[in-house]
């Protein structure tokens, strides 16, 4: 899948070259992941190892297509910024919300949700990197000190030591 290649790409020659453990988010219509552990592109016993979009980050959450409820995508993704606002764009929202009362709120609890879901990926694979592509990610990437900081707050405190979180170098290119 594509963020199979992304992450490789990025680990190979991009943002997280050199680095053992690698978490890779596309950042689209849903949330793509993409995983290098211990060194290797990590597939899964069935070849959808790294669907991280469907991680669960509200129990009693937003109904979604793969049948579960609450998946992280349904709440950090573009598609579920442009159903929050009605319609209107990703990138819009992101550009406006410093001037638009309901864009803000938007983003606030986007942040949040996102923060959410990147501690319990940090919790559970450790990585050297957590890295950010794909369309909404410009939008975040206007956040994400406060998304570092505060991931690393709530992340085991051995984690949160090595941890860096950064966009993608090749962008929608890998």
């Amino acid at each position: 899948n594509d963020a199979n290649c992304a992450v490789f790409a990025e680990w190979k020659a991009g943002a997280a070259k050199g680095d053992k453990n690698v978490v890779l988010l596309t950042l689209g219509t849903g949330i793509g992941g993409g995983l290098i552990l211990n060194g290797a592109l990590f597939r899964g016993a069935t070849g959808t190892g790294g669907e991280l979009g469907h991680l669960t980050i509200h129990a009693d959450g937003v109904p979604c297509p793969c049948g579960n409820t609450g998946c992280f995508e349904r709440y950090c993704s573009a598609t579920a910024v442009k159903v929050r606002a009605n319609g209107v764009s990703p990138k819009e929202v992101f550009a406006r919300a410093s001037e638009n009362a309901e864009y803000r709120r938007i983003i606030d609890q986007f942040i949040h949700d996102f923060q959410i879901g990147l501690v319990g990926i940090a919790n559970v694979f450790d990585p050297d990197s957590i890295l950010l592509g794909g369309a909404v990610t410009d939008g975040v990437a206007l956040y994400l000190d406060k998304i570092t900081d505060w991931v690393k707050t709530h992340a085991f405190p051995a984690v949160a030591q090595h941890l860096q979180i950064k966009t993608t170098q090749f962008k929608n290119l890998s």
